[in-house]
């Protein structure tokens, strides 16, 4: 019986897995992990819009339950609780690929849920600044683990047909996470609404934990502590219906290779491997340039820009709407990555968002509000295609299971870095540079094409053995 690729019934006892795209296990299990992303891109998202209720309000108000109605913060106390979450993002990236060598990528991602579920409660229970900031921290500590360990387990229990588009699972739910906090935010801007929005986020966290039980660990991490018997069991179960013995045998060479001999990496060991530490350096930088390429700071101007044109009011529903467009935006690049590649989608965004930055410049200088909101837009849009999603699919296409931790603890913790760092030095900026604050982000994007054009990789169709080879 022949069948088409990517099909899979009952009959096909005789499929070959490595002709396999997607099983509805594979589905499963990549859903069920890019369910952290969800929580993270919630968490981010939550106290955009509800910010006036929580920090401006009458001290000697209680709501509902004793709880004080506000926890008044100037707004660069404000600017510092929500960016720290940043911080606790680098120390959850760092820590998490330790963990994941350690306790496998599975029960890594269910005890992150903790972390999830302790911070959620704690802001939402907040009665001072310190204990609102003390959940945000452990918060990030929760979305900084799960940047690491969601992205490679998806990587590893993915076909190479299929690993593109879980890959933007991670980004893809991030972004509707962001998107449900903002929409849930407009609802519950209101005392003691603000706190029923952080506490809702301990939810996702909880169905992550239940669906995990009825997730197989990776075989590639099986395999990496000599578990061949459950690596096979667990492969076998990802390709339901499917003969997976050419599939396993390359999985078996490539962990009994010179190189796959080694335990798992250190940072030090990854860095003094000429091969590896070129695409660990690859895919760090790609994760710095996700974040200077200035996205968060567009974010940011543009909350201001669209209070000017459309009024507080009106401006959260605009808010809103371009949260739509970069989900849509994100459907797109999930559609296209396993057609036309990660490389064209990279060209994409840097020259998009290179050109939209310009023209926020002119914009900026000659007082065009339309074409401010074109360019934000569009630049949005054209990050949301490809720098977005394919920085955290990367590091997983790049470095083979032996060395993965390490190195994505690593780059993760840059992302997370410069995620602060951004969020903190813009305002200053932008009153140093005044209209022309968005070109160091043009020049950068600039530089982020060239980077892209000469030593990036393209990973379409290919496994991390392959391309550490090269």
């Amino acid at each position: 019986m022949v069948l088409k690729k990517g099909d899979i019934n009952s009959d096909a006892t005789t499929y070959d897995s490595t002709d396999l795209k997607f099983t509805p296990y594979i589905w499963l299990c990549g859903v069920t992990a890019a369910l952290a992303a969800f929580a993270s891109g919630f968490n981010s998202a939550a106290p955009n819009t509800p910010e006036s209720v929580i920090r401006n309000c009458d001290l000697n108000a209680h709501s509902s339950g004793g709880l004080p109605a506000c926890l008044p913060m100037s707004s660069g106390t404000w600017g510092l609780a929500v960016g720290i979450l940043a911080i606790g993002g680098l120390v959850g990236g760092l820590s998490a690929g330790p963990a994941a060598n350690r306790f496998g990528r599975k029960w890594t991602l269910i005890c992150n849920n903790a972390f999830f579920i302790v911070g959620a409660i704690l802001v939402a229970t907040a009665t001072t600044v310190a204990q609102f900031v003390a959940g945000r921290v452990i918060i990030g500590i929760a979305c900084g683990a799960a940047s690491v360990v969601a992205p490679m387990y998806v990587a590893e229990i993915s076909t190479n047909g299929a690993r593109g588009i879980l890959g933007t699972m991670y980004q893809l739910f991030t972004v509707i996470g962001i998107l449900v906090a903002n929409c849930a935010g407009i609802g519950l801007t209101s005392v003691p609404g603000w706190r029923y929005l952080f506490g809702i986020a301990i939810f996702p966290p909880i169905l992550q934990v239940i669906l995990l039980l009825f997730c197989t660990e990776s075989p590639g991490y099986l395999l990496s502590k000599n578990k061949v018997d459950e690596a096979r069991v667990a492969l076998q179960k990802l390709r339901s219906g499917c003969v997976i013995d050419n599939e396993f045998n390359e999985m078996i060479s490539a962990a009994h290779s010179e190189e796959g001999k080694e335990e798992a990496l250190n940072i030090v060991q990854v860095l003094k491997n000429s091969r590896l530490c070129k695409l660990f350096i690859v895919a760090m930088i790609m994760h710095a340039y996700q974040q200077l390429s200035g996205i968060n700071s567009v974010i940011f101007y543009s909350t201001n820009i669209f209070n000017d044109i459309f009024g507080v009011d009106n401006s959260q529903y605009v808010t809103v709407g371009v949260g739509c467009l970069n989900l849509v935006m994100t459907l797109v690049s999930v559609a296209l990555i396993d057609r036309v590649g990660r490389k064209p989608l990279l060209y994409t965004s840097g020259i998009g968002m290179c050109v939209c930055s310009v023209l926020i410049v002119i914009a900026s200088i000659y007082g065009v509000n339309t074409l401010m909101v074109v360019a934000v837009m569009l630049f949005v849009a054209t990050f949301a295609v490809g720098l977005g999603p394919i920085p955290w699919m990367l590091m997983p296409e790049l470095i083979p299971t032996y060395a993965i931790g390490a190195a994505s603890s690593t780059a993760t913790a840059v992302n997370w870095l410069f995620n602060f760092v951004i969020g903190q030095t813009f305002p200053p900026m932008k009153d140093a540079l005044g209209n022309y604050s968005f070109l160091p982000y043009a020049v950068i994007c600039a530089l982020g094409i060239a980077f892209t054009l000469f030593f990036v990789p393209e990973t379409k169709g290919r496994n991390p053995n392959e391309i550490s080879k090269q």
